[in-house]
C-alpha cells in the first residue's frame, strides 16, 4: 500500500497539471479572488518538445549512417537476444523509424513489422541494440501496414532524409 503522503502529493501534482494541460490557469487578483489567465501557448510547448526530439534524433548513432547499412541488420533487445531484423528505415508521419520484422517461424510466416523510433537504438559495434526494450515488448507492439509509412532511399543517410523531409 502506498504511503498516504505520497498519494496526496501525486493527487496535488495532478490537480496542478490539469489546468496547464487544458491551457488555462488562475492568478490571484488584489482582492484575494482568482481570475482566469492564459497559460503558455500550446505552440510554444510543441516547439520545445520538437526541439528536444530533434536534438535526440541528431544524437542518435544512426543519424549519420547510410540507410542501406541499417536495412537487413539483426536487431537485439536490451538483454542481448536477437529479436528481429531491420526491414526498412522509414518516415511514419513526422517521425523517422526503423521497421523491425519480428515473430514468425520458418520462412518468416506469421511475422509482422513494428515501428521503433531511431532514438530508441544504440550501436554495439555493428549491432543494432534497442534501449530498454525487451523482445517480448517489441513483439507486442502493433503491426505497421505498408500504406502507413514511406521508406527512405537506401542510397542516402538518415541525416539527409531528415533534412529533406
Amino acid at each position: 500500500m502506498p504511503h498516504p503522503g505520497r498519494v496526496v502529493a501525486c493527487l496535488s501534482a495532478v490537480a496542478l497539471a490539469i489546468p496547464l494541460a487544458l491551457g488555462s490557469a488562475h492568478a490571484e487578483t488584489g482582492d484575494g479572488a482568482s481570475a482566469p489567465q492564459q497559460a503558455a501557448a500550446p505552440a510554444t510547448l510543441v516547439s520545445r518538445i520538437t526541439s528536444r526530439l530533434e536534438a535526440s534524433l541528431r544524437a542518435s548513432p544512426l543519424f549519420d549512417r547510410p540507410v542501406g547499412s541499417i536495412v537487413g541488420s539483426a536487431v537485439y533487445d536490451a538483454e542481448g537476444a536477437q529479436v528481429g531484423e531491420a526491414a526498412e528505415v522509414a518516415r511514419v508521419g513526422d517521425n523517422l523509424v526503423v521497421l523491425v520484422r519480428v515473430g514468425g517461424g520458418l520462412f518468416g510466416i506469421g511475422s509482422h513489422q513494428v515501428a521503433v523510433p531511431l532514438v530508441r537504438f544504440h550501436l554495439d559495434g555493428d549491432r543494432l541494440v534497442l534501449d530498454r526494450l525487451t523482445g517480448k515488448k517489441l513483439k507486442s507492439l502493433p503491426a505497421v501496414e505498408a500504406d502507413n509509412y514511406e521508406p527512405l532511399e537506401r542510397g542516402g543517410t538518415v541525416a539527409e532524409a531528415y533534412r529533406n523531409g
